[in-house]
């Protein structure tokens, strides 16, 4: 079975600066396309390579064990803290923790400072008792 490939675009810009930059595909046929416009655009330098690479494995998002979390709306609403828990937005760390409690006032999940929870990112999804100290 062949490992799956991915196409690295390199270009340099002709600026002088040194600055370069790479993406990369898993599309063969939209980096060849990409690859042939970039490497017509007179910012460039002629410094514009496509190559394949072979992948040797497929990084998957970690699982995260949920069994001690419950789902955000059996939380309880009285104002105490609580653990929560929601979408990081990284692949490599998949939930954020931040002890929080409901407000009333801003009728929503906050933190001791009563920043919302959503300033970090999406909205909480899980919670669990904080321990017991």
């Amino acid at each position: 079975m062949n490992n799956p490939k991915v196409f690295v675009l390199k270009h340099s810009y002709s600026d002088g600066s040194g600055h370069s930059l790479m993406r990369a595909y898993l599309d063969q046929d939209r980096a060849n396309a990409d690859w042939k416009l970039l490497k017509d655009l007179p910012s460039l330098s002629s410094d514009v390579d496509l190559v394949a690479v072979e992948l040797y494995g497929v990084i998957e998002q970690p699982k995260v064990n949920t069994s001690a979390l419950k789902l955000i709306d059996t939380a309880p609403r009285d104002g105490r803290f609580i653990l929560l828990a929601g979408p990081s937005g990284y692949t490599g760390t998949p939930l954020r923790y931040e002890a929080g409690r409901w407000s009333t006032d801003y009728r929503a999940w906050v933190n001791h400072s009563n920043d919302r929870f959503t300033d970090g990112g999406a909205d909480a999804t899980y919670w669990m008792p904080l321990p017991e100290v």
